[in-house]
């Protein structure tokens, strides 16, 4: 067998845990937690034409559409498979062995991945016990040496939301020194805040987007890249022949001149927020993060979180324990609609004030 780059030898990937998850609650994994209206489906079953199907993407017509509805130009943007088909160019263009990358953990699970893929030394900024990350931990990171900062904002599992006026004074700091500054999105749409300003004042700010999260298409894997042109054209380099297919471009075109259905859906989110905050502080548990389509909730001693996750498992309800670091017993939780998250806070009920399980105990759960 002829060996792989010695980088690559002790990366093992793994599918996710859940391999069956179609007709369940799919409250786990930040996705979209509702089906698409009827109409909606029609309308996108109508755009998978003979043409769509046989011929090679057309780009055109997506990138006129991006382009209008972020108001950048076309140079300034490159579509990518998914955000972390973004994140990968990136790393793939930038970080050569050796050079320090900084990241925040916990985040997204495949930045330390990239980190070995590209044999880059992670340097890592971990969230203390109250679930904070201040600002200034961040900033001096941003010291002589350092290649590259990934920052993901708002963050997950553990949210921090740095301000636009933090974030320029970090891409400044980051021009100082010479780094390149790569800004996570992916929860952009449920905060409003966000570095977009910053890249036609600074060549070395990058943003990754997706369409998984807000516009709820992650199985589609479409994401892009923000960037000045000059940094764009040098991403654009890696690119495969063609971004993403032509039927993903074609569902994403529609998306996008139809921003209503993105929007309609990031409101009933903020309301389901409502109702899951209301629910917890009646139970006695904590409620942390505002910024994304998640909360992360802090369960008391003696109320177990892999215990709940196991039951709710039963009835069909995913949601994800978060039991390491930081977040030794919580719960996180992927926001949807209000109705949706009183179905769930009712399933919830029997674990809060006066109805706590233990590891020993049986745990009380409805059926939906």
């Amino acid at each position: 067998m002829i060996a792989p780059k010695p980088t690559l030898r002790q990366i093992e990937r793994i599918a996710h845990p859940i391999p069956a998850r179609e007709g369940k609650v799919t409250l786990e994994r930040n996705e979209r937690t509702v089906d698409f209206p009827p109409a909606v489906m029609e309308d996108l079953r109508a755009l998978v034409t003979g043409f769509v199907l046989r011929a090679y993407p057309e780009m055109d017509g997506f990138y006129e559409a991006l382009a209008q509805w972020s108001g950048f130009s076309i140079s300034e943007l490159l579509a990518t498979d998914g955000a972390d088909g973004g994140l990968h160019r990136v790393f793939a263009t930038y970080v050569s062995p050796s050079d320090e990358v900084v990241i925040l953990s916990p985040s997204y699970a495949m930045y330390p991945l990239y980190c070995q893929m590209y044999g880059a030394t992670p340097r890592v900024l971990r969230f203390n016990e109250q679930l904070q990350l201040p600002f200034e931990q961040v900033l001096e990171a941003a010291s002589p040496g350092t290649r590259l900062i990934a920052l993901v904002n708002p963050n997950q599992p553990i949210e921090c939301c740095y301000s636009v006026a933090q974030l320029r004074q970090l891409a400044k700091r980051c021009a100082d020194h010479e780094i390149l500054l790569l800004v996570d999105e992916a929860y952009y749409h449920f905060c409003d805040i966000t570095a977009a300003p910053l890249i036609r004042e600074y060549d070395h700010v990058i943003i990754a987007r997706t369409f998984s999260k807000a516009f709820g298409l992650a199985g589609l894997r479409i994401g892009y890249l923000m960037a000045a042109p000059s940094t764009i054209k040098a991403l654009r380099a890696l690119k495969p022949i063609y971004e993403i297919s032509h039927l993903n471009a074609a569902i994403a075109t529609y998306f996008l001149k139809r921003p209503h259905l993105m929007e309609d859906y990031v409101s009933a989110v903020r309301a389901g927020r409502d109702v899951m905050t209301a629910f917890c502080a009646r139970a006695g548990w904590s409620a942390h993060g505002r910024h994304s389509n998640t909360i992360l909730v802090g369960l008391p001693s003696g109320t177990v979180a892999a215990r709940i996750t196991a039951e709710l498992f039963t009835m069909g309800w995913l949601v994800r324990a978060e039991t390491q670091g930081a977040t030794p017993n919580h719960l996180r939780i992927t926001l949807g609609p209000p109705e949706q998250m009183r179905q769930l806070c009712s399933l919830l009920e029997p674990y809060g004030r006066g109805g706590r399980i233990d590891a020993g105990s049986a745990a009380v759960g409805r059926s939906r």
